[in-house]
């Protein structure tokens, strides 16, 4: 996601966290652009940019598969049509809803919304990222009925 650090948002509202975490989001943006799919699956990407988890065969494979998410969403809408913010900003937007719920509210201060600059007003998506390393956990929100989940393909 493009990812201009002088996104919307002033960052001077941000915390040290969130620009960590943009920072960390826009290395992978930029990582994902400048490279194919072959190139990405390998160790170096899930080292640097994705959170630890168990690199068992299977799993490493559903990663790989499921990270085709996030790079055709950038190749299709463009890394420079891209930008991120704190989900925080959209507490008055449908994509904060999953987060209202009480169990989700510990996930907030950890997420950003991803949006196209030419509508920063409807996201269209949200990433996790590990309140610890602060590395990416989560690029996908499921939906099942009334319930909402984040995909955690790094547990």
């Amino acid at each position: 996601m493009i990812l201009n650090i002088y996104g919307q948002e002033n960052p001077d509202n941000w915390s040290a966290i969130e620009k960590e975490m943009y920072q960390n989001l826009k290395s992978i943006a930029y990582y994902t652009t400048d490279h194919k799919l072959d190139e990405i699956f390998n160790d170096t990407i899930l080292n640097r940019y994705i959170v630890d988890y168990d690199r068992n065969s299977e799993r490493t494979k559903f990663i790989n598969d499921s990270f085709i998410y996030f790079k055709k969403t950038i190749d299709s809408i463009g890394i420079e049509n891209l930008d991120a913010k704190p989900i925080r900003f959209y507490k008055n937007f449908e994509i904060y809803a999953p987060f209202k719920k009480e169990q989700m509210e510990e996930y907030a201060p950890y997420t950003f919304a991803y949006y196209n600059k030419k509508n920063p007003e409807k996201p269209i998506g949200s990433l996790l990222f590990s309140r610890e390393s602060h590395k990416l956990v989560a690029w996908i929100l499921l939906r099942q009925g009334d319930h909402n989940y984040m995909f955690l393909p790094g547990y």
